[in-house]
């Protein structure tokens, strides 16, 4: 059975959130999807989550658009659920297709919301569905992550995972790195990744994509780290060093800080690499604060 949902985008572009114009639900759980971080676009989020909320999402502006997830059975087949257990979905996109594939909440009359990924391949969502349960196991922690679900494998080949969905209003980016979350992040991993490659023994467990964006606050105060799809190892204080380079686009004033050199270039050498491929000029904000941290202070 495949069905079609008519939807809203915010905010309106490319980039953001499809969300379902008949579940005011799903809706509003959608949006949370949408990771704003700069102060204006979270007080707008914060408006249109309580709009949607009050009156429904029929009253966000913007032209409607239809949502397909021709696989949505499959998944609900796979989590042991009927077929047609989940009947609303809000869609993440984005401007750049950084992975094939998508991400999406889903729900249902009797069933929690839940986050989804579609993905090519499945090493990378097995894994992290794999840290998430290891990393369930440690409390407490200075931070929390979503439960794992349950994951497979679509009829085209195509894998999925599925999560916690775990915001039940929008959520502020974390813009501060507290040596506490490093030192817990790194011990953590050290359980839940096999052993560093033969080639850098002396590399140490990242999350690989430590960035504001994805060490978030709820509105509780909770801090939640998300998307260990990129774990894995690298060398001494990478995820330090790419999480303050990702903060210029978050903070564009708050001043890059002199690192490891190592780490600094492991990071330049991948950066560079996504922009040749075509990936949004945001990495050159990236990779300047970068090299900034390879030169040696006044």
């Amino acid at each position: 059975m495949i069905r079609s949902w008519a939807a809203t985008p915010f905010p309106p572009g490319p980039s953001g959130v499809l969300l379902p114009r008949d579940d005011r639900t799903c809706a509003s759980r959608g949006l949370t999807l949408y990771t704003a971080s700069k102060p204006l676009p979270l007080a707008i989020q914060w408006g249109a989550w309580a709009l949607v909320r009050t009156l429904g999402p029929r009253w966000i502006p913007g032209r409607a658009e239809s949502i397909s997830i021709p696989y949505l059975g499959e998944v609900s087949e796979g989590l042991g659920m009927r077929e047609d257990a989940l009947s609303s979905v809000a869609l993440y996109r984005r401007r750049d297709a950084v992975r094939s594939g998508a991400t999406f909440i889903a729900t249902g009359p009797h069933t929690d919301p839940i986050l989804i990924k579609v993905r090519s391949t499945r090493g990378r969502l097995v894994q992290e569905q794999e840290i998430l349960e290891k990393l369930a196991m440690l409390t407490p922690l200075s931070f929390s992550v979503p439960k794992a679900i349950g994951s497979g494998q679509l009829s085209d080949g195509r894998a999925w995972s599925a999560q916690e969905m775990v915001f039940t209003a929008p959520h502020f980016p974390c813009t501060k790195l507290k040596s506490q979350l490093l030192t817990d992040l790194s011990k953590a991993l050290q359980l839940a990744l096999p052993t560093p490659p033969a080639d850098h023994p002396d590399w140490t467990p990242a999350h690989g994509d430590l960035t504001p964006w994805n060490l978030r606050r709820d509105h509780r105060g909770r801090i939640w780290l998300f998307d260990w799809e990129d774990a894995g190892y690298a060398p001494a204080g990478a995820d330090g060093v790419y999480f303050h380079a990702a903060l210029g686009l978050v903070r564009p004033h708050r001043p890059m800080p002199s690192s490891s050199n190592t780490a600094a270039q492991f990071w330049i050498e991948r950066v560079r690499d996504r922009l040749a491929a075509g990936h949004p000029d945001q990495n050159n904000i990236i990779l300047d604060r970068l090299l900034r941290a390879t030169q040696p202070p006044d």
